[in-house]
């Protein structure tokens, strides 16, 4: 299947709490927020509130910082321990997924289904 790009900006409340995740783009999705609810905001908030915290780029530091996704990547430029490992004898060790559905599920136990791949690596994850 091939990659889908999202203009989704989720924000999913319940119990006094809001998850805003950013799934804007054919990479995997990001947490923006996970704390204290936000309230009610139009999808022109939530895109301001997300946009706010991209990190400034500083003299010495890569020309774009590696995104802290749902699931971290190596092939995205993250440093510290990936969200998924494994290698086939040497190969494809490590994935660069891309969205392939994404489904916000609303209801009393809202929820973001993420499917993605990796077709050169052979490697499909559902989150």
């Amino acid at each position: 299947m091939p990659p889908a790009r999202c203009d989704a900006i989720a924000h999913l409340r319940a119990g006094g709490t809001s998850l805003v995740v950013d799934a804007r783009g054919s990479r995997l999705p990001r947490i923006a927020h996970w704390g204290p609810d936000l309230g009610a905001m139009t999808q022109e908030s939530l895109a301001a509130l997300v946009d706010a915290q991209a990190p400034q780029r500083i003299s010495g530091g890569t020309d774009q910082t590696a995104p802290f996704s749902l699931l971290p990547e190596q092939s995205q430029g993250w440093l510290g321990t990936p969200g998924l490992t494994g290698h086939r004898d040497g190969a494809d060790f490590s994935v660069a997924l891309e969205i392939t559905d994404l489904q916000l599920v609303p209801g009393d136990a809202p929820r973001v289904v993420v499917q993605a791949c990796d077709a050169v690596a052979g490697v499909a994850v559902t989150l």
